[in-house]
């Protein structure tokens, strides 16, 4: 009787020590931060060019956006490193690895992360992509300086799609097309970053995949006017928990422009 309960015993025991419910890499698991980055100015931001799956490279302005918003962002340790597979977005990407103090990542692309296609009206004036809406909407002719009351009174979809139904070549995404394609990319993001144990993610990419970014997250509180060049947005995941913390925030490129001034 007594060998036979002290097997019981150690039975029970060995069950015990094998049983662990909560892994080490559970219980140390960060969130994960997102830094959303928009690429800096280009030539065709300059020109006033309709821009989206075309591609022009950084201004001399664009790329000291670049290396600013990389000092700002220079003492945080990011443990991946994600943009779209435009020149303008890979360059900024770069630059702002470069300034980093610590070991950085690799650099990798993502498709779903690339800019609104605007289909036949890639590299036309502004003017004439716009100024269709501006008409429609009540404002007259297009002008620039009333671009932030155009994109206040749409939503992100009604933009997409009117753009997307006004291209006589139909070659322009929908909004849903947009969406579905920046949301795969993001839970990718996501994902990959929470088995890497969470921590601090670079993603560099345009300012209308940006915004639609934003706008599946939370769309009430992401009818923006603008995404600025080189802004950065702060998106934070706990668990299935998802906070934007900070919307089109331009204090790191701020400082990074008065620490290349002194």
């Amino acid at each position: 009787m007594k060998l036979k309960k002290l097997l019981l015993i150690l039975i029970a025991f060995g069950l015990c020590a094998c049983s662990s419910p909560v892994l080490p890499d559970e219980e140390a698991a960060q969130p994960v931060v997102i830094y959303l980055v928009r690429h800096g100015k280009t030539w065709f931001n300059t020109t006033g060019q309709v821009q989206g799956w075309s591609d022009t490279p950084l201004t001399e302005e664009g790329q000291l956006q670049a290396d600013a918003v990389g000092i700002g962002l220079k003492d945080v340790e990011f443990v991946a490193a994600y943009t779209s597979d435009l020149g303008r977005v890979r360059e900024t990407a770069a630059r702002i690895l470069a300034e980093n103090t610590h070991d950085t990542p690799e650099l990798f692309e993502l498709t779903g992360l690339r800019e609104w296609n605007f289909g036949g009206y890639e590299g036309r004036n502004d003017a004439e992509m716009w100024g269709a809406l501006f008409d429609t909407h009540g404002l007259g002719e297009f002008n620039p300086a009333l671009m932030g009351e155009l994109l206040g009174s749409m939503t992100n979809q009604e933009l997409a799609d009117e753009i997307a139904a006004n291209d006589e070549l139909h070659a322009a995404e929908t909004y849903d097309e947009i969406a579905s394609r920046t949301e795969t990319a993001i839970n990718q993001i996501i994902e990959e970053c929470k088995a890497l144990g969470g921590g601090n993610v670079l993603v560099v990419s345009s300012g209308g995949a940006i915004r639609t970014i934003l706008n599946n997250i939370d769309p009430e509180r992401t009818q923006l006017d603008d995404v600025k060049n080189c802004s950065v947005t702060q998106i934070i995941i706990e668990g299935d928990h998802i906070t934007l913390a900070d919307i089109s925030n331009t204090s790191y490129l701020e400082t990074g422009l008065e620490a290349l001034n002194k």
